[in-house]
């Protein structure tokens, strides 16, 4: 049994030696094998993937420029779509231009009536449209005028309106274009400054008939305005401790009657004070 081992490690030893003999310890070659190694782990990192997606992402790249350099072909076929594509964007705008000077006019005397109501008796309200460079909003640069006095010249509604008359000319554009809104939530603050009587319970209604269309809060100390909504929230301000703070409290239909008639004035209400706010909120 030795020495068939014997024979086996001879033979063992043999081919081992023949294997050695074809191996290559060259170190240059080495030095090589490790330094191409390197340089492909750091492109990996630049391209920020793995080193095993070299050889797809190098073809990948090669495709991307050979149509680049293509791309000069396909040039006069791309400025033609180009020309195309502007032409229908150009038709577009005209239409849309046409379809702007016609609502201009209907909405600048629509607005221009509100605002007769809401003792703006001698207001006008114009839109002005103006062509502009052509963009995705079209050609158009509209711009609200203002003319308050009889006799005065219209001038852009930002620049010479008052705090007072830009809320009730909003309100005024508002009511216009109730049936055609799509604004969820409109907020108004002081809508009725330096506007009593009548003219508030015309604000009041005017606010009422916006509300059916969305839905609409009202920061008012007038009565009539107040007494037109559905639901009367009641803003205090108090101090606790060290802090002020704001509370907001929904009304119940006795409280919110006895807020009216407080807002009615009155050193005390009085049972004519309340017969007058249930009045005012019973329309």
């Amino acid at each position: 049994m030795l020495n068939e081992a014997l024979i086996n490690l001879n033979e063992s030893a043999q081919q081992l030696s023949q294997q050695q003999d074809q191996i290559d310890d060259d170190p240059e070659s080495l030095t090589r094998v490790e330094s191409r190694l390197n340089t492909l782990h750091q492109l990996a990192r630049k391209h920020r993937i793995e080193p095993e997606q070299l050889h797809q992402h190098s073809l990948d790249l090669e495709r991307q420029l050979a149509d680049l350099e293509n791309q000069s072909n396909l040039l006069p076929e791309l400025n033609a779509e180009c020309d195309a594509q502007h032409a229908l964007l150009r038709a577009s705008a005209d239409k849309l231009t046409m379809a702007r000077q016609k609502a201009a006019d209907l909405l600048g005397r629509l607005v221009s009536d509100q605002i007769k109501r809401l003792e703006l008796s001698d207001a006008t309200i114009a839109v002005e449209i103006k062509a502009k460079a052509l963009s995705a909003e079209g050609q158009d640069h509209v711009e609200f005028l203002f003319q308050a006095n009889a006799g005065g010249s219209a001038k852009p509604l930002s620049k010479v309106a008052s705090g007072g008359e830009l809320s009730r000319v909003a309100l005024a554009i508002q009511v216009c274009i109730a049936e055609k809104m799509q604004t969820p939530t409109l907020i108004f603050d002081e809508v009725d400054v330096g506007i009593g009587g009548r003219t508030a319970a015309i604000v009041g209604d005017m606010l009422k008939t916006l509300g059916a269309q969305t839905q609409v809060f009202v920061v008012t100390h007038q009565p009539q305005v107040a007494a037109a909504g559905t639901t009367h929230l009641h803003v205090s301000k108090g101090v606790q401790g060290t802090e002020t703070t704001s509370r907001v409290a929904t009304l119940t239909a006795s409280q919110r009657v006895q807020e009216i008639a407080r807002m009615l004035g009155g050193i005390s209400i009085t049972e004519s004070t309340l017969a007058s706010a249930r009045e005012l909120i019973s329309g």
